[in-house]
């Protein structure tokens, strides 16, 4: 149950390296979604006292590099209600990892933003 946080800062400067390269004009907004979305994760892990880890927060900003800021809450939304339908059919009240999730909402959002732009 634990990331690496190295392969982390490595995904998140080659998604900025390619947001820069790629998307000159509209590279600030991603930048903009990134730190959004690593805030957010970073107060809910301080609201739960520390139940996500550093890479959820890591991850949170690799995963605002790629969605626009108006779909982020539609991208929580994802990720919560996978993470319940998970957790009710069988984990309980196990430990479980948040990343996978994060990953689910990241891939459902930006097939939706690339169908919607």
């Amino acid at each position: 149950m634990s990331v690496n946080l190295y392969i982390l800062w490595a995904a998140i400067l080659a998604a900025l390296a390619c947001q820069v390269i790629f998307a000159r004009e509209t590279a600030w907004i991603y930048i903009l979604s990134g730190m959004l979305c690593g805030t957010f994760y970073f107060i809910v892990r301080k609201i739960t006292n520390g139940k996500l880890g550093t890479a959820d927060v890591l991850f949170g900003i690799f995963q605002g590099l790629f969605l626009v800021p108006k779909l982020m809450p539609l991208c929580f939304g994802i990720e919560c209600l996978v993470t319940l339908f998970v957790i009710n059919q069988r984990l309980g009240k196990e430990k479980f990892p948040f990343i996978p999730f994060m990953s689910v909402g990241l891939i459902a959002t930006f097939i939706i933003q690339v169908i919607i732009m």
